[in-house]
């Protein structure tokens, strides 16, 4: 069964093309003097505005052209958002990138963090983790990494049990499906290893 979260998933290219767009954001936004504003008007953009169907079809349909989608930016966000911001927005219009608006808001939020001291780490569960259960991931994910910690808890119901936990390009697999997984390639291993030994004493001269 799928993974599933209150975000999309995302493929690889999407994610990097959200990480090299996010930094380009960093520094206009860090520039304007506007990082926390433009912080929360992306993240709004993002879980309100494109959470309508409607609203998402026409900030990034790929059937728009770039001077529709301009105009339609202007008249929906002019004065009512941070300048920097909707430059940035026309600019990945411009550059057919709006689709990755998500991967970039995603990036953006981690790229704040890290430069705060805050670490988002995404934590993969079978089912949906407790208020308790949370908070002690956490913390122990604090005092092992020394940093504050933001975790985006996500459901897989086919990891059966355990936990992955994601921090930037590192994986920790402990769910129960990786474990039972090990078990069985380590049994293949030594069925195998088993059957060359047979074989080999059977062929030996003697």
């Amino acid at each position: 069964m799928a993974e599933t979260s209150q975000h999309p998933r995302f493929d690889l290219g999407s994610e990097r093309v959200g990480t090299i767009y996010a930094k380009a954001l960093y520094g206009a936004a860090e520039a304007a003097g506007s990082l926390d504003e433009i912080v929360a008007e992306l993240a709004s953009l993002v879980h309100d505005v494109l959470e309508h169907p409607a609203l998402a079809n026409a900030v990034i349909s790929p059937r728009i052209s770039h001077d529709e989608r301009i105009v339609i930016l202007d008249k929906a966000f002019t004065g009512r958002m941070n300048p920097t911001l909707l430059t940035f927005l026309k600019v990945l219009s411009n550059h057919n990138r709006l689709y990755c608006i998500r991967e970039i808001q995603r990036a953006f939020r981690q790229l704040v963090g890290e430069k705060r001291g805050r670490v988002d780490v995404k934590v993969t569960s079978a089912q949906p983790l407790s208020e308790q259960s949370l908070q002690s991931v956490t913390a122990r994910l604090q005092e092992t990494l020394g940093k504050e910690v933001e975790v985006l808890a996500t459901v897989n119901p086919a990891l059966i049990g355990g936990l992955v936990i994601r921090v930037g390009d590192t994986v920790i697999d402990g769910s129960v499906a990786n474990q039972l997984e090990n078990i069985r390639r380590q049994t293949l291993e030594a069925a195998a290893q088993q059957a060359k030994d047979a074989l080999d004493r059977f062929t030996a001269p003697a």
